[in-house]
């Protein structure tokens, strides 16, 4: 149930990001990008379902102004889905 729930989430979420316009930041979130280190802290900036940049918290990778953060301290963030039951 809570892998249906999760997928479901992230179908919203994914539909939302391609809406116009929108404008949300992953925030805190250890990055796990395959072939690098693991960036701890991360802050990964989406606009309109694409994204803009995605680096360590105060590194460079700004949040704008109006856009939604969404905490995401603790957990493992990753491009792509990945289907782990091949």
């Amino acid at each position: 149930m809570r892998c249906l729930l999760g997928a479901i989430g992230v179908a919203l979420l994914s539909a939302a990001a391609r809406s116009a316009h929108l404008t949300f930041a992953l925030v805190g979130g250890t990055l796990v990008n395959p072939g690098t280190p693991p960036i701890p802290d991360a802050v990964i900036v989406v606009r309109d379902g694409r994204i803009v940049c995605a680096a360590r918290r105060g590194t460079g990778c700004i949040v704008p102004s109006g856009a939604r953060r969404i905490d995401v301290s603790g957990a493992f963030v990753s491009p792509g889905l990945i289907d782990a039951h091949v």
